[in-house]
């Protein structure tokens, strides 16, 4: 697809990869060997894109990409986690920075309601530690 978006003389932005998910996510995390002696993956979230293994589908896209020579940056859409974690805002940001969006037109503390509900912030930890 990303190959037909050029073809056509458009620009693809990004990839945004699901968290957590074994297909298209970005930091899906590192080989392991489980309880029953065989490799599998344990997802890694506080890893970095050059420490980890990519998804299937994303290390397919991404090895596609490079065989063409086209950069794409890489972006993962936290779905696990608190909206006004640091991981969310931070994916927030990046896509705002990625988009151009000025200065004056990036609402996140308003849209994430963090001057608000400042005491809300506990609900996240709360949340992420139970999952």
């Amino acid at each position: 697809m990303i190959l037909e978006l050029k073809n056509n003389d458009n620009t693809p932005l990004c990839f945004i990869g699901i968290q957590g998910s074994p297909t298209c996510s970005i930091y899906w995390g590192k080989h392991k060997m489980n309880k029953y002696k065989t490799e599998s993956m344990m997802e890694d979230t506080h890893a970095t894109s050059c420490e980890t293994v990519y998804g299937v589908m994303t290390e397919v896209l991404d090895e596609m990409l490079r065989e063409h020579q086209i950069e794409l940056p890489y972006l993962e859409a936290p779905v696990k986690e608190c909206l006004r974690s640091e991981r969310s805002i931070r994916f927030f940001k990046q896509l705002y920075d990625l988009l151009d969006i000025p200065e004056a037109y990036r609402h996140i503390d308003e849209l994430l309601d963090l001057n608000k509900n400042e005491d809300d912030t506990s609900s996240c930890e709360s949340e992420s530690e139970t999952d």
